[in-house]
């Protein structure tokens, strides 16, 4: 079995190609005519309309037939990247219209989805506060999804509603409970259900990963109070199946708990369950791991890939078999006009200036760069003394050229931790003593960009800002010694203060990297 890890937004050039022939060795190559594409019946999503239910019009029972296909069409970790490209195409929209296409080769289709649909993606989630990523996700039309750490991110109003799909998808959290007012109504998500495809009754479960507090370090503390939580996987899987032993032909987790979890949860299980849709880790399978008699697959992350999975199923004794599997780059698949234009309606709604040009990056500039020219946007609209800027906490590069919202976001992702606060790279202002910021600024240079006066005063209290981590837990992540007497207060994300000052970059016709003339630019008034 071969795992690609994907940590970055994007596959560097090297993992690409690496990736390009993993996809050639796993048979993901495809003849079926561009014709056969966008076939397949029609579903509300493909009609137009507002809702954007499930399909669930799988075939009757064909019952001459001693066995039966299932065809799983899965994606993990799609975290917001549903951005348009260069010719106007979002990636959700090709995973969508790939699995229209499978569904009319292959009758028993199911669309699955491993979660964290929300952060770091889109400027268009920030803007609306998680809402274009629920609307979205509605319109792919998932027949099974399960929730994932990041889907918690915003608020519990928030989860409550994307734990319930209003287009008749099956929801999954199986190891979280609410215990708020109405939980009942509030809370959609299921433990275990079964699904009747055909002939078969098919059973899903779904396991959630724990949360990450404000270190980005998981920890074992719920998401939110109202929300209790059971980590013991393997526990949690035996319950359940024994509860409801004998009353389904296959059984399927569609897990976020990653592959290294899922495998071992596999074999604790010794084959109760059929199948394995995994998610959280960001691996791509290049072909199935199998543990025992289970088999599992991921798809990567940030929409970059799909897999098909295909299972015969003998009707008589249940006995599953592999029957093929395919990875597909999402970017080579021919799109849903109608999550297409879902996408880009909701872009021009919450983000209509996210591919504008902000402001200029007068030349390359990687990863001290980017941290310097977020220091200094933090001097300059804090009106700060010192600001310190931690580098591992910058995810992309900026090419010489304009610079957009979508470019500062992902150069400084944002991931709400704890759940339901800012995130845990976000800027805060502080007050310390001359004494306190010389500590501050001893801390690693080889890690942090600090920018602050050269020379200072043991006794003048100084504005500084610094990053969610090291304001909460200086002792940890700063110079040995360094304590905040003044309370660190929320100034904002990272990427919107860079807005801000490249914008008044911009009008002074300046460059935010470096003090450089912006070409063709006349300075405002």
């Amino acid at each position: 079995m071969s795992v690609l890890r994907v940590r970055s937004p994007f596959l560097s050039p090297a993992a690409f190609a690496a990736a390009g022939t993993l996809l050639v060795a796993c048979g993901a190559a495809d003849d079926t005519p561009d014709a056969m594409r966008d076939a397949g019946p029609p579903t509300a999503i493909d009609a137009g309309r507002d809702a954007g239910p499930a399909w669930a019009g799988w075939p009757a029972c064909d019952t001459s037939a001693t066995s039966q296909r299932l065809t799983f069409v899965h994606v993990n970790d799609m975290h917001g990247d549903y951005g348009l490209d260069n010719r106007g195409v979002s990636r959700w929209a090709r995973i969508r219209g790939y699995y229209e296409r499978v569904r009319a080769e292959s009758p028993y289709t199911l669309f699955t989805d491993g979660a964290d649909d929300h952060e770091k993606g889109s400027v268009a989630e920030l803007r609306s506060g998680g809402m274009s990523t629920m609307e979205l996700v509605r319109q792919m039309g998932f027949d099974v999804r399960v929730l994932g750490n990041h889907d918690f991110a915003w608020s519990l109003d928030a989860v409550l509603a994307f734990s319930s799909d209003p287009g008749g998808g099956l929801v999954l959290s199986s190891n979280h409970r609410y215990t708020g007012v109405d939980a009942d109504v509030r809370w959609g998500a299921k433990d275990y259900e079964i699904l009747q495809v055909g002939c078969l009754r098919v059973a899903f479960a779904g396991l959630v990963s724990n949360a990450w507090d404000e270190r980005d370090r998981p920890t074992n503390d719920p998401f939110y109070p109202e929300i209790s939580a059971d980590y013991d996987y393997a526990a949690v899987a035996r319950t359940l199946l024994a509860a409801h032993r004998g009353e389904a032909d296959v059984t399927v987790l569609v897990n976020h708990i990653g592959l290294s979890s899922d495998e071992a949860l596999a074999e604790a299980l010794a084959g109760e369950v059929d199948v394995i849709l995994s998610a959280h880790s960001h691996s791509l399978t290049s072909e199935p791991s199998v543990v025992g008699d289970t088999l599992i697959v991921q798809a990567g992350s940030q929409a970059q890939f799909v897999v098909r999975l295909d299972v015969d199923v003998e009707r008589a004794t249940g006995r599953v078999s592999l029957a093929g599997f395919r990875v597909r780059l999402a970017q080579s698949e021919t799109p849903s006009t109608a999550v297409n234009d879902a996408a880009r309606a909701l872009l021009a709604l919450h983000a209509p200036e996210a591919a504008a040009p902000i402001g200029h990056v007068s030349s390359l500039c990687a990863s001290r760069c980017v941290a310097t020219t977020a220091a200094r946007a933090a001097l300059d609209v804090w009106a700060a003394d010192a600001a310190i800027i931690d580098m591992d906490t910058t995810w992309d590069d900026w090419s010489a050229g304009p610079l957009t919202q979508q470019m500062m976001v992902d150069a400084f992702e944002v991931e709400r931790e704890r759940a339901g606060t800012p995130g845990f790279n976000a800027l805060y202002r502080t007050q310390v003593p001359g004494r306190v910021l010389t500590r501050v600024a001893a801390t690693d240079p080889s890690r942090y960009v600090f920018l602050g006066p050269p020379t200072l005063d043991p006794d003048t209290m100084y504005d500084l800002v610094v990053q969610k981590r090291p304001a909460l837990h200086p002792d940890e992540f700063l110079a040995s010694g360094v304590v905040f007497d003044v309370a660190p207060t929320l100034a904002s994300e990272v990427w919107e203060t860079l807005d801000t000052y490249a914008r008044r970059r911009r009008l002074a016709c300046l460059a935010v990297d470096a003090d450089v003339p912006v070409p063709d630019c006349t300075p405002a008034p």
